[in-house]
C-alpha cells in the first residue's frame, strides 16, 4: 500500500520555522537587536563613551577650579611708574585722609616719614597695607598718585609683594 492519495487522507505537512535573516558582516548592531552578543557590545561601546565624556568633564573642571586658585602674577603699570616723580613703599595709616608712613622712596632717595597723599581715598588701598605708590607733585607741597594714560581710570597703587619690588627696581634701572 502506499501512502498518498489513494488512502484519502491529506499529506502530511511539514512544520516549517520562519526564515531568520541575519545582518550584513560588519552591519551595526541596534539596541533592540535580539542577539545577545551584539546588546553586550553596544553597551559597552556606550559605557566607554559615557566614561570618557565624565573624564574630559572632570578634567577640564580641574583646569578651571586651577585657574581660579593660581596667584595672578603682578604687573606694573611701566608709563605710570616711569612719569611718577618719585615712587615710594609706604604703609597706609588712614586711606580717607591720604596718610602714609613712608618706607622708602625709590627714584631720589629722599627720606621722608610721613606723608599726604591728596588722591589715596581712590585707589582703595587698606589701612595697615604696605604698598607701592607712584607720584607726583601737585601745586605747593602736596603730592597725588601718578595718573595712568588710561581714561577714567582710578589711580594705581600696588601690593608691597617681593615680586612687585623686584619688577620695581627692573624698571627702575
Amino acid at each position: 500500500m502506499s501512502r498518498g492519495k489513494s488512502q484519502g487522507r491529506s499529506p502530511a505537512r511539514r512544520k516549517t520555522r520562519p526564515a531568520v535573516t541575519q545582518p550584513p558582516a560588519g552591519a551595526a548592531s541596534s539596541p533592540g537587536s535580539s542577539d545577545p552578543g551584539l546588546n553586550a557590545a553596544f553597551a559597552t561601546r556606550s559605557r566607554r563613551l559615557l566614561n570618557a565624556a565624565i573624564s574630559i568633564a572632570v578634567v577640564w573642571g580641574a583646569v578651571l577650579a586651577g585657574l581660579l586658585f593660581t596667584p595672578k602674577p603682578i604687573t606694573l603699570n611701566r608709563v605710570q611708574i616711569r612719569q611718577a616723580e618719585f615712587v615710594v613703599t609706604g604703609t597706609i595709616s588712614d586711606p580717607q585722609q591720604g596718610t602714609v608712613v613712608v618706607e622708602k622712596e625709590w627714584k631720589h632717595g629722599e627720606k621722608r616719614e610721613h606723608m599726604t597723599i591728596v588722591n589715596l581715598n581712590r585707589t582703595g588701598g587698606k589701612r595697615d597695607s604696605t604698598y607701592l605708590i607712584p607720584l607726583s607733585k601737585t601745586s605747593g607741597k602736596q603730592f597725588q598718585v601718578t595718573p595712568t594714560p588710561l581714561p577714567n581710570q582710578a589711580p594705581l597703587i600696588y601690593p608691597a609683594t617681593p615680586e612687585a619690588i623686584a619688577l620695581l627696581e627692573k624698571l627702575l634701572k
